[in-house]
């Protein structure tokens, strides 16, 4: 029996069941009181303090840099895109875009009264202004279709695509673009280029760090374009993200970078198809993830305390590059993650292993000079687990097939189906 082939766009939409979408929510949530919250120092104020007058100090504050204000429209899209996914299943979709606009406007604003009480932490009403339109923005992608529309828009309507792996990407150019400021500055073009073109250097591990990274990168852009339009799109996303470090402000372009991206399309042109380019893939992954985290291998008798609070250093430091550095991280072990599973181990088991890697390497990174020893990475590897599986009901609750497989004939899992080449 010919297959029916979907009349709109709203049939291609992934369904997520509202329970899965309503922990993703909390989850979103969660980290925004972490983040907003830590270090969790409250003090009591002294008698016959003025609230009035700190609340209009908030509100007379002055707008914040440009790094503050995307950061703050941000962090609120995940909860907006996953509240609102949660109430359509129940509400008429406009409904559940306000409901999710005040949920949240009520979150951002909790938080910000609660800061007034934290030493070194500033309230504004423009982190509310902010994260509401934050909320909004996310809401709006749920209710208009989000990962369904994105999924129709690449034209696979006979495939399932993959959430999780969408994430990845998405992580990986985040890491890559940012700080997703672009400037038309001509000589600005010129000083990109100077390391490549005047004292280009030829950095080994580096260079073949980075091929690795673009090798994992082309192999999930190819996962979620498709194998037919993998040869069009991987190469113009790799070469394209390449170049934005010429107008991207603060970003140059350096001969390990460019080595990097030839040598993974190259491996990636070679390999594509083949039945072991995931296994070389995960174990190149493996290497550079190790070597990331025990280099320079300089070990000394002396040890260093060790961080048993979550995202410290991330908090402590500059919020643009720890920003760069979670992304590059969710990127580097999500993937390593995926790969596993793939690889045919059980998802609880694969962040087991990968959750026992991070934390020996941590613990011995306390010997390492200049590393800063903590659960960060093993906890962040756990955050990433419980979202690829919260994710991997996002089809309906079906199995997702290989992707190279799409298009050939599958063998009936039972009597009486129907191949669904």
């Amino acid at each position: 029996m010919a297959q029916e082939v979907p009349r709109n766009a709203s049939e291609l939409r992934p369904a997520i069941s509202p329970i899965k979408a309503a922990l993703l929510a909390a989850v979103a949530a969660a980290l925004i009181l972490y983040g907003s919250l830590y270090p969790f120092r409250f003090y009591t104020p002294p008698p016959h303090t003025d609230f009035l007058a700190l609340l209009l100090q908030a509100w007379n504050r002055p707008v914040g840099g440009r790094g503050d204000l995307l950061a703050n429209l941000i962090l609120y899209v995940p909860l907006g895109f996953f509240a609102a996914a949660c109430l359509s299943a129940q509400l008429a979709r406009k409904w559940a875009l306000v409901l999710t606009i005040l949920l949240g406007a009520m979150l951002s604003c909790s938080v910000e009264l609660a800061q007034l009480y934290i030493p070194g932490r500033t309230s504004s009403v423009w982190d509310v202004y902010l994260n509401t339109a934050g909320s909004f923005v996310g809401a709006l992608a749920a209710v208009a279709g989000g990962a369904g529309l994105f999924s129709a828009a690449l034209g696979h309507r006979s495939r399932k695509a993959e959430p999780f792996v969408m994430l990845l990407v998405l992580a990986w150019l985040g890491y890559r673009l940012y700080p997703y400021v672009a400037t038309i500055d001509l000589h600005k073009y010129w000083s990109s280029l100077k390391p490549l073109v005047l004292t280009p250097t030829f950095e080994p591990f580096r260079s073949l760090r980075l091929a690795v990274l673009w090798l994992v990168a082309a192999h999930l852009i190819e996962v979620t374009s498709g194998r037919s339009r993998a040869p069009v799109i991987v190469p113009t996303v790799l070469v394209g993200t390449l170049l934005s470090g010429v107008v991207l402000v603060d970003r140059v372009v350096t001969l390990a970078e460019l080595l990097g991206v030839g040598a993974a399309l190259l491996g990636w042109a070679l390999a594509r198809g083949s039945r072991w380019d995931r296994p070389t893939l995960l174990a190149l992954l493996l290497v550079v993830v190790v070597a990331d985290r025990l280099a320079p291998f300089d070990f000394t008798a002396t040890e260093t305390p060790f961080g048993w609070v979550p995202f410290r250093s991330v908090f402590r430091g500059h919020w643009g590059r720890g920003l760069q550095s979670m992304l590059e991280k969710s990127f580097l072990y999500g993937s390593l993650l995926w790969l596993l599973v793939r690889q045919g181990m059980p998802l609880l088991l694969a962040t087991g292993v990968e959750m026992a890697l991070l934390l020996a390497t941590s613990l011995a990174q306390t010997r390492i000079p200049g590393r800063s020893a903590e659960i960060t990475d093993a906890v962040l590897a756990g955050g990433l687990a419980l979202v690829f599986a919260l994710l991997r009901g996002w089809s309906g609750g079906k199995p997702i097939a290989d992707p190279r497989n799409f298009g050939r004939p599958q063998a009936a899992a039972g009597a009486g189906e129907v191949p669904s080449g």
